[in-house]
């Protein structure tokens, strides 16, 4: 009678085609759970950051609006103009980067000042209507970032009106 040996001492590669193969199936599915919960993290990202983006912008316009005694544009820039005491003008100055989606502000006594702080990112457009009377105006921001957008709208009234 012949005697075979038998080695008990490792795992044959048909055993180890089957754990690689249910191995990769895992992975994979765990690939795909993991990969469609980046993507809806990115995009609740993408939407917070541009309603903060909008809202910011929203914020500061609207306090310089009622504060303002008039709203006027100056070339690509939106001016808030204050009558401060003895009937000194300040300026408050609002200059869009179309290219960088950027808004960018400053405040001067002059009306030719270069707006040079950034204010917010990812705003696409700016759009400024006065109101009936021209009482205030009536402000919409729009912003976009990686296909998320949100345009925020707000009608403010000047509290220190100067026109007739």
């Amino acid at each position: 009678m012949k005697k075979y040996y038998v080695n008990t001492k490792g795992y044959t590669l048909i055993e180890l085609i089957v754990v690689l193969s249910i191995l990769g199936i895992v992975m994979s599915s765990v690939y795909a759970f993991l990969t469609t919960n980046i993507k809806s993290f990115s995009r609740a990202d993408n939407q917070m950051e541009v309603q903060y983006q909008a809202q910011i912008v929203m914020d500061r316009l609207a306090d310089h609006a009622m504060e303002a005694a008039r709203v006027f544009t100056h070339g690509e820039v939106i001016v808030f103009e204050r009558i401060e005491g003895m009937g000194k003008k300040k300026y408050i100055l609002y200059r869009l980067n179309g290219t960088e989606k950027r808004l960018y502000i400053t405040e001067s006594n002059l009306l030719t000042a270069e707006p040079t702080t950034l204010l917010a990112d990812y705003i696409s457009n700016i759009n400024i209507i006065p109101t009936s009377g021209n009482a205030g105006i009536e402000i919409t921001v729009t912003t976009h970032k990686n296909g998320a957008t949100i345009s925020l709208e707000n009608t403010i009234y000047f509290r220190n009106n100067t026109n007739p």
